[in-house]
């Protein structure tokens, strides 16, 4: 009797320790586990990787350097062994925001002793490239630089383009994702507009359907047209303070967009492939007029 009441406490053990440590069935989120993460990081190597085609990358590997015809003698400030050692230093890294700190910089502007630019769109200053090599900092040429990091002239123009006047790199925000919240305004707008079109009545369940039903002769891609014609038509009267037509220009009309502004600006809208009356001979139609009257069934529905 001892014993049987010893191995049903023990059986009882074992139940109890089997279901604290039983697997659930959720699985838990794994991302370094993924296939993008996983050719994400291969990317950033420079190893080969099997991108999102399904077609295999090729892995990243140090290129001839500049030809002889340098102005720089770029092949000979920089020895092969040099030259892999940045190759590898770079890919090293592994990370795309500090790769594009590292080419950011081996950048320097040239000023020049005479400049001839535009005030009102100035040129932006050329960028000289430079290793550090034995803690010195060596000039080369454009092709020598990207031949030993093996990378295009489109990751210099995206390091520059990220970067600020204050010399501060912006974040990749690329696969991040925000709570975007929808503007009330373009909100009440959008039920403005809905509640603009006419109703029908339903050819089925008429007496028992309170539904709104809209004429079918304009599709989804329509009606959207329509509104943004009419945002349009909004935000061109918020901005133009005065319109003005005349006779004497029948295809054109001239608007002012601010007080100080002393003349009238032109636009001129004629089309010349098909026939168009003079501005001033036009009639302006609303696109719906307004609702339309509810069947005695609806008005009956609606009183009950």
């Amino acid at each position: 009797m001892q014993d049987t009441i010893m191995h049903d406490s023990t059986s009882a053990a074992n139940k109890a320790a089997v279901a604290v440590f039983t697997k659930g069935r959720k699985r838990t989120r794994q991302p370094e586990n993924w296939k993008q993460t996983k050719s994400k990081i291969l990317r950033n190597s420079g190893k080969s990787y099997i991108n999102s085609k399904n077609t295999i990358t090729k892995a990243r590997q140090l290129k001839p350097p500049c030809k002889d015809t340098c102005r720089l003698r770029c092949f000979t400030k920089i020895n092969s062994v040099q030259r892999q050692n940045i190759f590898d230093t770079y890919w090293g890294i592994g990370d795309i925001h500090n790769q594009r700190s590292f080419i950011w910089s081996c950048l320097t502007n040239i000023e020049p002793k005479y400049k001839y630019t535009n005030a009102l769109a100035p040129r932006n200053c050329n960028k000289a490239f430079h290793f550090i090599v034995n803690g010195n900092p060596i000039r080369v040429c454009k092709v020598f630089f990207l031949n030993i990091l093996d990378i295009s002239d489109r990751v210099v123009r995206t390091v520059r383009s990220k970067t600020d006047e204050h010399g501060v790199l912006k974040t990749d925000f690329r696969g991040m994702t925000c709570n975007r919240k929808s503007d009330e305004v373009l909100i009440s707008d959008i039920k403005e507009f809905i509640n603009s079109i006419p109703r029908t009545d339903s050819h089925y369940r008429r007496q028992s359907s309170i539904r709104e039903y809209i004429d079918g002769s304009k599709t989804i891609v329509d009606l959207f047209r329509d509104f943004e014609e009419v945002q349009n038509k909004k935000i061109s009267l918020l901005e133009n303070l005065m319109i003005k037509v005349t006779k004497n220009n029948p295809f054109s009309f001239f608007i002012k967009e601010s007080y100080k502004q002393q003349n009238f600006s032109e636009v001129y809208v004629r089309n010349r492939r098909t026939k168009m009356l003079p501005l001033n001979q036009l009639t302006l139609v609303k696109a719906y007029t307004g609702k339309q009257e509810l069947s005695e069934n609806k008005k009956k529905i609606y009183a009950s």
